[in-house]
């Protein structure tokens, strides 16, 4: 069974917060501390979000 990224939008949907998880209980499951930007304003932002998704996808592995 692999690993598979969950996001998770924040409570002012201004963010999406990401997870690693191997299965459905309590301790499978762990914060990746990353989070993209769901309507970049600039190019920082979306610079930013591309950084973001490759290091999750190195972490993954």
């Amino acid at each position: 069974m692999g690993i598979i990224i969950t996001a998770k939008k924040s409570r002012n949907k201004q963010k999406v917060w990401y997870t690693f998880e191997w299965g459905k209980e309590s301790d499978q499951r762990k914060a990746a501390g990353i989070f993209t930007y769901v309507k970049p304003k600039d190019a920082i932002q979306k610079n930013f979000n591309k950084e973001a998704l490759a290091i999750l996808e190195n972490k993954k592995v």
